[in-house]
């Protein structure tokens, strides 16, 4: 890493500039994580068991993961303003630790795949043994549990959903339905997971690399806030004594003294 970050040079603006970025993601991916709750309370609410990222623990994981994800952005970009070491190394071990997390909720969603199907097809059994499963055959254009056969051969009689496709031909069952439909759902919170990951990644390098050389204050300078940096002050003042500036200023002095 610290070879990597010898060969680079990141500007002041680059590093605010990609925290306001990360910010932006975790308001767009705090929405999806409102949006499948939306569809547990109702679409799902009638259901008793969850598979996967609907269940409660998932969600309050998901939750917490995506505001820290939020305010550790929000801590790069008053960083990015007003440089300070406490900043600095509270923003890297937050990083570090949401990186974790991020990564970890991304690539169990493919771990426990066939554990998921069977949270799912458990699920669809207890709605229709509740006689609850009306609403998914409305949503989602299916029929009982396993299709018209689970109405035919019931004990007692039951009447489908008004909006339910029984009887019509290709109408199958929920629970295939409904373990697709959920899988749709996990595969989205792995894509986000994955999206967050890279993107922290991403800001954490840039933000090593252009912080490895800098002499931060404990609590940050207030002086120093909203400027540039010591680095790129430096940059702009061998860029005045570069030698085609110089050469540049000698002909425009020969110009003057001729004239």
């Amino acid at each position: 890493m610290v070879r990597l970050c010898r060969g680079c040079r990141i500007s002041h603006d680059c590093v605010l500039q990609i925290n306001v970025v990360l910010l932006l993601a975790g308001l767009i991916f705090l929405m999806d994580v409102f949006n499948h709750m939306y569809v547990k309370y109702t679409l799902l609410r009638e259901a008793t068991v969850f598979p996967g990222v609907l269940m409660a623990w998932m969600f309050m994981m998901r939750f917490l993961t995506t505001a820290g994800y939020i305010l550790n952005a929000i801590v790069g970009i008053r960083m990015a303003r007003c440089p300070g070491l406490i900043k600095f190394a509270g923003y890297m071990f937050f990083s570090l630790l949401l990186l974790l997390y991020t990564l970890s909720i991304a690539a169990t969603r493919f771990v426990y795949r066939s554990r998921f199907e069977l949270s799912a097809t458990r699920m669809a059994l207890l709605l229709w043994r509740n006689d609850k499963i009306g609403r998914l055959e409305e949503e989602l254009g299916c029929c009982g549990r396993m299709g018209l056969i689970d109405y035919q051969i019931s004990a007692e009689e039951r009447h489908w959903a008004s909006g339910a496709c029984c009887g019509e031909p290709g109408c199958g069952g929920c629970s295939a339905k409904v373990i697709k439909y959920l899988w749709g759902i996990e595969v989205e919170v792995a894509r986000d997971n994955f999206i967050l990951f890279i993107l922290l990644l991403v800001g954490a390098v840039v933000t090593m690399c252009h912080y490895k050389d800098v002499q931060l204050n404990t609590f940050g300078d207030p002086n120093d806030c909203g400027h540039e940096s010591e680095e790129e002050n430096q940059q702009e003042e061998e860029d005045e004594d570069s030698p085609w500036k110089s050469t540049r200023s000698d002909t425009e002095t020969e110009a003057s003294t001729l004239q």
